[in-house]
Order: C-alpha cells, then structure tokens, then sequence
C-alpha cells in the first residue's frame, strides 16, 4: 500500500492515546482508515503490550464491519511484507479473526448470552424481528388501556374524551405510537419524555397560548392552505373553462346563475391567497374571520365528472 499523506488532525487522532475521542466527519473522509492506523499504531507499538483481540471495535452495520476486518488485515499484509521477521505482526495478523470487530448490537447479544447466568435470563433467547416488536407494542398497549379504562381516572377519561371520539380510541393509540417512537429517537427517551411534560406543565390553566406555540400553529396554518390554494387554482381555472362552453342562448336567469358560479370559485380563491400573503399572524387572523363560504350551485350543462373535479 502506497504512503499515505494524513492531515494535521488526521495523525493527532491516530496517534491520540490514553484518552477518550470523539471524531466527527463526513461520509468518505476517510473514517475507517484512520481509524484502522489508530488500531495498527495501538497493537504495534513497542512501549504497550495489546493485542488486536483485546480490542473492541464497534461500528453500526455488518459491513462496516467486514470492511473494516478486511482493512486492517491487509495493513498487516502490507508491513509484513516489509517486516517479514516481525513476530509481533505475525501474531496480530493470526489472532485477528479471534477480534471484537462487530456491531453494536452484536456485540450486546454476545455479553448477555455469555453472562446470562449473572442476568437470570434464559440463554436460548433471540432478538425478535420488526413485526414480531409490533404485535408485542400493540399488546402492552392495549393492556395498558384496558387497566386505564378500568380505573376510569378522570384525567385519563378526559384524554381519552378530548382525542378520541365517540368511536374508538384508535386516534389515542395513534399519538401514543407517535410519542413513543420520538423518544425512542432521543439519546435519553425518558428524559426527555419528562422535559416535554414539563414544558406542557407551564400551560396548564393559562388561557393563553405562548409565542412559540402560536407561531408553530400559525406555520401549520399557512402550510395547509398553501396546498389549499393549489386546489383551489386548479378548480377556478376549470371552472372558467367549462362555464366558457356553456351557452345560456339568452336565458338571464341561467348567465347569473353561470357568474355566480364563478364568483364563488374566484372569491375563495382570493380569500385563500389573501391569507398566504398575511405577513403576522394578527392580519391572518383577521382575515380568517371575515372568510365566508358560500354555497357552490353548479350551472347546467357541467358533466358530473367536472363537477366532481371542481368539488
């Protein structure tokens, strides 16, 4: 292999020891090479005695892994060849297979069914699969509820009044899947389950909302008529076309009946730009409480297709 030119923090990182790292870099910097020079530099140097089956080296995927396996294998190819005599690479290069190079996962799995013993677990357990944690979920959670229900606490009867319906609790189920799974995205789920109850704590018995809550609703607001707005285009500019091919042959009733029609599509498609140009949240409020929607009569001559389309 070829001399490497490594950058300035690069070689502090391969020749950092005796204290922790954390490195940050982006896809195709180079991690695992550097970070195999930090492993050849550990289980080579003269002053420490390591073996390469010593170490731990974790990575996410079993074919970071592998890689990584295989990269440190031919970097001992590679100085043996130079150093043909050299026991000590010798060595690495035979116990290497015996190394800790796995993932995270992995490796875990392999503590608890050499030490089960010590856990009081049964030693035949596997990991289950993605349906498998589902169906156990959905199970812990409909138990959950069926013990709620039968407490009927008034703050859980509440909940379930002000998400649920009249129907089921499916919506309630939904927003507990929801919540479980972003805290399962934090570092500390439950720690941050607590932080978020904290913050809705604060509002308790406020009649009003926060700054940040407004302007978060507000952003949900101006997204959904955002798309709003499109539809609306869409049918306004179908509507003309149609009411375009409609001829009323002199009937006064059936052109005013034609105009009216337009009116209402152009006046909602109005209304709705208007509140995406509102630059506050006062003016978009204001706006929305003058909105008036009117009934949409469809002229004759309109084919149900278009008419469906313009719904």
């Amino acid at each position: 292999m070829g001399e490497i030119s490594w950058s300035p923090e690069q070689l502090r990182i391969i020749e950092s020891r005796n204290k922790n790292l954390l490195v940050s870099a982006a896809a195709g910097a180079g991690k695992t090479t550097v970070m195999v020079e930090r492993i050849i530099g550990l289980i080579t140097q003269e002053t420490r005695d390591i073996d390469i089956d010593k170490l731990l080296i974790v990575t996410f995927t079993r074919d970071a892994a592998s890689n990584m396996r295989e990269k440190l294998s031919g970097r001992l190819a590679d100085m043996l060849d130079a150093d043909p005599g050299n026991r000590n690479l010798v060595r690495q290069q035979m116990i290497l297979q015996n190394a800790r190079i796995t993932t995270i996962d992995s490796f875990c799995n392999s503590v608890v069914k050499e030490f089960f013993y010590r856990i009081d677990i049964d030693p035949s357990f596997r990991i289950a699969d993605k349906a498998e944690m589902a169906l156990l979920r959905h199970k812990v959670l409909d138990e959950l509820l069926e013990e709620k229900y039968a407490a009927a606490e008034p703050d859980f009867l509440l909940l379930v009044e002000s998400y649920c319906g009249t129907r089921n609790d499916e919506k309630l189920n939904r927003l507990i899947e929801d919540l479980a799974n972003a805290s399962y995205a934090q570092a500390w789920p439950q720690e941050w389950l607590n932080e978020q109850e904290k913050d809705l704590i604060v509002d308790i018995g406020s009649t009003k909302l926060r700054p940040a809550w407004k302007e978060a609703v507000f952003d949900i607001c101006k997204r959904g008529i955002t798309g709003a707005a499109a539809v609306s285009d869409g049918a306004l500019a179908l509507g003309r076309t149609v009411a375009a091919g409609i001829s009323t042959a002199g009937d006064t009733k059936a052109e005013e009946k034609k105009q009216k029609f337009i009116d209402i599509l152009a006046n909602e498609n109005n209304a709705l730009h208007s509140l995406l140009t509102a630059d506050n949240r006062d003016r978009f409020e204001n706006i929305l409480k003058t909105l008036d929607f009117e009934r949409l009569m469809m002229p004759k001559g309109i084919t149900e297709e278009d008419q469906s389309d313009i719904k």
